[in-house]
């Protein structure tokens, strides 16, 4: 009798840590609920954008490379817009319904047809334009195997033509004969062109481009040239890789309208022609070239010369300076030392120069440059400069530089431009050196100062992003 009075007393305790057991996950569940209801609650700004701000979004992941950029790349799932399709559903419609999201295209025939037959190449290359709308297009097309190229280049390029905007291709000299009647091409603006093979024997230029009206901007790499193609002659930019001079002066001839050319010449001892050309502004010369086939040149318009590293600079150099008189320059830089520089290129031929910017200029040069430049000696030597450049030139800041430019901060006439900028790029320096050098021209960098607080914009003395000023 007591042990069944003992246990039944013991029973409601029992029965409590039952219940207490059996409530503990009914609360859990209680609490999920209520943290559900919390994040439930919460809206994420992302998700209340309107479609056409997303779409404003998506465009800026975009990655378009310049036509004449070499590093092309296909589309890849990791990189926009192909990524942008594997984030939600809502994130894939807004993607495929943003016709500016499938404007460009690379295509790589040579790599693609390891894996795929040509009508899936071609049905993959209309799907994704087809998504592009009416939006003019961008195709970058490189095949360097001939056995890729009847049946992939063609069946892409045609269907294309009349919506291409701009247009890389890069295939060899016989498959650009092989595409003859491909086009027209209505609104074609921007071209590049990579020949990866060179012409042989044909010398007959292809008429592929001819009927492209729009057409101003052309870009020629590798074997590729001008004399390849005939041309409409409102193209007004053409930049190449090689060419010898006699093509370079009857690339002038062909288009009156030229306004940029950028080109390694090469000299290959023609008889001098001499040609005016009335509208070219800009003229690069690219390194490993020649600058004699200048004396067979007359350029009144040209206001912006670049001469890029190992440009060759043969004896006797007069023509360069009559060549310099013949332009109205404004911008002068030269990326590699010209050993026949001379001041008297800038007191006679030069005189409009806005821009001047040389590289590793010599110690007598600098000398008589730099006499000339103080309006205190001579107020009349380059009297509109406001940016000067010298790379790669260690010398010390010393009291003819300095008065140079502080005669420049003020001119006082309104005739005479003031100097807004002007910067001497050293050598990359070790920390020590940069110290060292600080403590040679300390006077001179107060100097320095003190000209920026009187109007000065820009003043550098150093390394490239080191300004020891």
């Amino acid at each position: 009798m007591l042990s069944t009075s003992a246990d039944l007393r013991a029973r409601p305790a029992e029965l409590d840590a039952s219940i207490v057991e059996l409530r503990l996950p009914l609360k859990a569940l209680d609490v999920q609920a209520s943290v559900q209801r919390s994040l439930d609650g919460i809206v994420y700004p992302v998700l209340t954008l309107p479609p056409e701000i997303m779409s404003n979004i998506f465009l800026h992941c975009l990655h378009l490379p310049n036509l004449d950029d070499q590093r092309r790349t296909g589309p890849t799932p990791i990189h926009a817009p192909l990524l942008l399709l594997q984030v939600c559903r809502a994130w894939r419609e807004i993607a495929l319904s943003t016709p500016h999201l499938w404007v460009f295209l690379h295509v790589d025939l040579d790599r693609l047809t390891e894996r795929l037959p040509y009508p899936e190449i071609e049905t993959i290359v209309a799907d994704w334009f087809g998504r592009a709308g009416s939006c003019p297009l961008t195709l970058s097309l490189c095949c360097e195997l001939r056995r890729t190229f009847a049946n992939g280049i063609r069946g892409i390029l045609h269907p294309l033509a009349q919506r291409l905007q701009s247009l890389y291709l890069g295939v060899s000299w016989h498959q650009f004969k092989d595409l003859a009647d491909i086009g027209p091409f209505p609104i074609l603006e921007t071209l590049a062109l990579s020949a990866t093979t060179s012409q042989g024997q044909s010398r007959v230029p292809l008429k592929l481009f001819s009927t492209a009206p729009r057409l101003h901007q052309i870009f020629f790499t590798r074997f590729a040239t001008p004399s390849m193609f005939v041309l409409p002659c409102e193209v007004f930019q053409i930049s190449c890789d090689d060419l010898i001079a006699q093509e370079c002066l009857d690339l002038l001839k062909a288009l009156p309208f030229l306004q940029i050319s950028t080109a390694c010449v090469y000299d290959d001892n023609f008889d001098p022609e001499y040609i005016t050309h009335h509208h070219l502004k800009t003229l690069r010369l690219h390194s490993g070239g020649s600058t004699r086939f200048l004396r067979s040149l007359r350029l009144p318009a040209l206001q912006n010369l670049h001469l890029t590293s190992d440009i060759t600079y043969h004896n006797g150099n007069d023509y360069f300076s009559t060549f310099l008189a013949s332009t109205s320059l404004r911008r002068f830089r030269a990326d590699h030392p010209i050993e026949s520089l001379s001041v008297e290129w800038f007191a006679a031929a030069m005189l409009g120069l806005v821009d001047l910017e040389l590289d590793l200029p010599g110690h007598q040069f600098l000398r008589e440059f730099l006499g000339m430049l103080d309006r205190n000696r001579d107020g009349a030597f380059l009297p509109h400069l406001r940016t000067l450049v010298f790379r790669r030139r260690m010398f010390g800041l010393d009291a003819s530089m300095l008065g140079a430019l502080s005669s420049r901060c003020t001119a006082g006439d309104e005739n005479l431009a003031d100097l807004e900028s002007f910067q001497q790029i050293l050598y990359p320096m070790s920390a020590s050196l940069a110290d060292a050098f600080a403590r040679d021209n300390a006077m001179s960098l107060v100097a320095c100062r003190e000209l920026v607080e009187r109007g000065l914009a820009v003043l550098h003395v150093g390394p490239a992003g080191q300004n020891l000023v």
